[in-house]
C-alpha cells in the first residue's frame, strides 16, 4: 500500500504533465469551414480629415483548413467587401484591389485557452469622403496594415465575432484610424457558426 500511493501520484503527474506538453506544443488551428462571412453595423474611419461611419460586410475564405501558428504567413484572402448606407461621410472600395490579403498575426490568451486570434489585411484600398469636405484615398500596407480581431469562446470553441482596427496611410497627409463594432462570424453560405480548435 505504501508503494501503491507514490505510484499513483507519479502516474496522475505524468498524465496531467502529458496533457499540459501536448496544448502547449500545438502549433496549428483547425477551423471547421473554409468559408467565412462578417458584418458591421458600424466601421469607423476617423483622423484630423474627420470622421467617416458605414455599414460593411466581409467575405472571403482561407487556403486550408489549418492554420499554423507562423507570424505573417498568408492565411486567405477577402474577395468580397460591400458597403452599406454611411450615417457620417461616404465611401468607396476599389474592387479592383480585391482579393485583399489575409495574414496571421498572433493569438490571445494561454494554450490551450485562446480568446482570440489576430490578423493583419493588406492591400485594403478604399477612398472615404468626409462632411468636413476631405477626399482621401487610404490603402493597408504591411507597415500600416488593417487588423481583424476574431474573437474564440474558450468552451464551445466557436468564433463568436470579429473587430476592426489598425492606422492606415491617407492621401491626405494625416493616417487614419480604423474601429467597428464586434460583427458575427458566419459560414458564408447557410449562416452555419465556425469553430477552431488546436491540434
Amino acid at each position: 500500500m505504501k508503494l501503491c500511493k507514490p505510484l499513483l501520484a507519479v502516474a496522475g503527474a505524468t498524465v496531467l504533465l502529458s496533457a499540459l506538453v501536448s496544448s502547449a506544443s500545438a502549433t496549428n488551428f483547425s477551423i471547421s469551414n473554409q468559408q467565412l462571412r462578417s458584418q458591421f453595423r458600424e466601421v469607423r474611419f476617423s483622423g484630423l480629415f474627420g470622421v467617416t461611419s458605414c455599414r460593411l460586410t466581409l467575405e472571403g475564405s482561407l487556403h486550408s483548413s489549418t492554420i499554423a501558428k507562423v507570424i505573417s504567413s498568408l492565411i486567405g484572402y477577402i474577395t468580397t467587401v460591400l458597403l452599406g448606407g454611411c450615417t457620417t461621410g461616404t465611401a468607396t472600395v476599389l474592387d479592383e484591389t480585391l482579393p485583399w490579403h489575409v495574414r496571421y498575426a498572433n493569438f490571445v490568451g494561454a494554450l490551450p485557452n485562446i480568446t482570440r486570434i489576430d490578423t493583419y489585411v493588406i492591400n485594403a484600398e478604399f477612398r472615404v469622403r468626409t462632411p468636413e469636405g476631405f477626399n482621401c484615398l487610404s490603402r493597408s500596407t504591411p507597415e500600416r496594415p488593417a487588423q481583424g480581431f476574431y474573437n474564440r469562446n474558450t468552451t464551445s470553441r466557436r468564433l463568436v465575432n470579429v473587430f476592426l482596427g489598425g492606422t492606415i496611410d491617407t492621401t491626405c497627409g494625416f493616417s487614419g484610424s480604423l474601429a467597428s463594432d464586434n460583427g458575427p462570424v458566419l459560414l458564408l453560405l447557410g449562416g452555419r457558426l465556425i469553430f477552431v480548435r488546436l491540434i
